[in-house]
C-alpha cells in the first residue's frame, strides 16, 4: 500500500469459487486482521483445509486463499 494510501480496494471473481469477491486493505496499528462483518484475527482462526487454498475459520465465519496476503505481512 505504498505512497501513503490509507485504503486499497480489489474486486473480482474468486479464484476457486468464481463468486464475486472484494478485498479492502486498510492501514491500522496492531496485528493483521481479516474483517468479515467482524474481525478474524489470523492468530485466533483455525486452518480448516489445505486443498488448493488455505481457508481460515472463526466462529462460523471464514475466509479462503489467504496464504499470499498473509505472507506479505
Amino acid at each position: 500500500m505504498g505512497s501513503g494510501a490509507a485504503e486499497v480496494v480489489l474486486e473480482g471473481r474468486g479464484l476457486h469459487t468464481g463468486s464475486d469477491a472484494r478485498v479492502v486493505l486498510r492501514r491500522r496499528s496492531g496485528e493483521v486482521a481479516f474483517v468479515i462483518a467482524r474481525e478474524i484475527p489470523p492468530r485466533e482462526a483455525k486452518v480448516v483445509g489445505t486443498e488448493r487454498a488455505t481457508p481460515l475459520s472463526l466462529d462460523g465465519r471464514s475466509v479462503a486463499t489467504v496464504e499470499h496476503l498473509l505472507g506479505a505481512f
